[in-house]
């Protein structure tokens, strides 16, 4: 019948994978038990690795964007902005406006943010 048919092909693969003494002295449905196992460890391994599929992608995101660091014109234009902000260290940002002040000037008037918001728009 098909269940003997199983059974044999069940004591085959354990007989291939742990030894003859394993497979002759488990009963029927401890071999059918461990089939069963067998299925619901693949399966879980499917799903894990069908959710690994969508991690691994957002980890090639993240390894573009880090090797994206390394390349000569990102560093380039990284060491020009720093030598500009460092040399050019009288000017302010007030809402995405390029402000020029004295050195060691704290504050901004009203009247000149004005001034220069108008004359950039």
């Amino acid at each position: 019948s098909s269940l003997d048919a199983l059974l044999e092909r069940l004591r085959q693969q354990l007989r291939s994978t742990r030894g003859d003494h394993i497979a002759e002295n488990l009963t029927d449905q401890q071999v059918l038990a461990r089939d069963e196992q067998a299925r619901v460890l693949e399966e879980r391994l499917s799903e894990m690795t069908a959710a690994g599929a969508r991690r691994s992608r957002a980890a090639t995101k993240w390894k573009e964007r880090m090797e994206k660091r390394l390349e000569r014109d990102y560093v380039k234009k990284e060491i020009k902005n720093a030598y500009n902000a460092e040399v050019n260290q009288n000017v302010r940002y007030y809402q995405n406006v390029a402000i020029r002040v004295h050195k060691g000037e704290k504050q901004v008037d009203a009247k000149t943010i004005a001034s220069v918001t108008a004359a950039q728009a």
